[in-house]
C-alpha cells in the first residue's frame, strides 16, 4: 500500500480524482446492527461482548468499540471531502454513472454489467432502509445518532429529519 505521505501528495493532487459513497448514519447503523450486532458471535470478537444486544445497547456500545462497520464515515480532514465527488448511497446508481462517465469507465459494457450484478449483493443486504420505523420509532435513538455522527450529517449533507 501507500505510505501517509504518498497518499497526502494523491489527496492534494488535482490529477487524481477523490470518489467516496458514504451512507445516511441511521440506515448504516441499523443495517450495521442487524447484519452483525444481533450475532453473539460477532459481538464477542469484536467487542468483548459474548451475549447478543438489544438496539439501544448497541447504540451505547458503539461508542466505545470502534469498528469500519459502524464508525463514522467522515475519516479524513473536511477540506479533502470537498474536493471529491461524494456519492450517497440511496443514490448509488446515477452516481456511479456519473463517477465511470468522469473517468472515462462508462460505456454499453458496463452498463451491461452494472444491470445483471444487480443481484450481487442480495444475499448480504439486511433491508434496514425497510426497518428504519421499527427501530427509530421515538426521538431519542435518532437524537443519539445525530449527536455520534454529527460530522457525517454535517460534511455530507444528510438531513436530520426524523422519521415518522
Amino acid at each position: 500500500m501507500f505510505d501517509n505521505c504518498k497518499i497526502m501528495e494523491m489527496m492534494n493532487d488535482e490529477q487524481w480524482l477523490k470518489a467516496a459513497f458514504v451512507r445516511e448514519p441511521r440506515e448504516r447503523i441499523l443495517s450495521s446492527y442487524l447484519d452483525k450486532g444481533q450475532h453473539r458471535h460477532v459481538m464477542n470478537v469484536v467487542c468483548k461482548i459474548n451475549r447478543t444486544v438489544a438496539f439501544n445497547e448497541f447504540l451505547e456500545i458503539i461508542k466505545h468499540c470502534r469498528n469500519g462497520h459502524w464508525d463514522k464515515q467522515f475519516r479524513a480532514p473536511e477540506y479533502f471531502y470537498k474536493q471529491m465527488m461524494v456519492g450517497k448511497f440511496s443514490e448509488i446508481s446515477s452516481y456511479t454513472e456519473r463517477l465511470l462517465k468522469r473517468i472515462g469507465a462508462w460505456n454499453e459494457k458496463v452498463q451491461n454489467w452494472l444491470k445483471s450484478s444487480k443481484h450481487i449483493y442480495q444475499p448480504h443486504a439486511t433491508h434496514a432502509k425497510n426497518k428504519l420505523l421499527t427501530y427509530y420509532k421515538d426521538t431519542r435513538n435518532q437524537d443519539l445518532i445525530f449527536d455520534l455522527f454529527s460530522d457525517d450529517y454535517k460534511v455530507f449533507g444528510f438531513d436530520r429529519i426524523y422519521f415518522k
